[in-house]
């Protein structure tokens, strides 16, 4: 609802150049579907790797990562570098944040290495997304310094984080992801984020609002949504 909200305010659905979502039912469905599978099936396991203290369970959860990660490479679009090709979407906006912290967090506590491009069409794929969205201006604005993440997340690592925020992670954590699927994983993230941790489901939310708010704000002279 609230991506949804900000879309509106932000770009007209019926001007696809700055619309997040495109205006198409079955388009919009399949960016929401797979905006929740990334977050199921890739972060989800991410954040297991970084906070258990267990060696076989974070390998477990890096083998259900990347599993993910094949599949959110083959459900990407041909035509462009973005998630639904030439067209920049809500998809991008939501896992890029994530995939950063992946590649360079999780490298950093975790020593997490993914397959390379060069050797993995799945994973090649996933390198040229993440060119093309890193490189974007309206992206590369709010990539946050390496040293200053990794130094954010070290209460993460060492499960010693107390923010609210990281309980909700903890407890949302504990359900097992090993069934998920893009249909299950649509429907249920919602009722089991608010079962969790209603404070934290809040701040996040609220963070993800003020985040889009000035994005948005920004799109509208052609900066956050805008190919330039």
């Amino acid at each position: 609802p609230i991506t949804d909200s900000l879309d509106r305010r932000g770009g007209s659905r019926d001007d696809e150049t700055t619309a997040l979502l495109p205006s198409d039912p079955y388009e919009r469905a399949y960016c929401r579907v797979w905006a929740d599978y990334a977050d199921e099936r890739i972060q989800r396991p991410y954040y297991r790797i970084l906070i258990d203290q267990s060696p076989e369970s974070r390998a477990k959860a890096f083998a259900e990562m990347v599993e993910g990660c094949r599949d959110f490479a083959r459900a990407m679009r041909a035509g462009g570098p973005y998630f639904l090709g030439n067209r920049f979407t809500y998809v991008d906006v939501s896992f890029a944040p994530f995939w950063q912290r992946i590649l360079s967090v999780g490298a950093h506590y975790r020593g997490i290495e993914l397959p390379k491009g060069a050797d993995d069409e799945d994973f090649l794929r996933l390198e040229q997304w993440w060119t093309a969205v890193s490189a974007r201006p309206s992206v590369a604005k709010t990539i946050v310094c390496t040293d200053r993440l990794v130094a954010s997340y070290w209460g993460y690592a060492a499960n010693e984080a107390t923010s609210d925020y990281a309980k909700g992670i903890y407890g949302s954590l504990s359900k097992s992801t090993q069934n998920a699927s893009p249909l299950n994983a649509f429907s249920s993230t919602a009722a089991s984020s608010s079962s969790n941790n209603p404070a934290a489901l809040l701040a996040s939310c609220t963070a993800v609002a003020v985040a889009f708010a000035i994005g948005l704000l920004c799109g509208r002279s052609g900066f956050f949504l805008g190919g330039k």
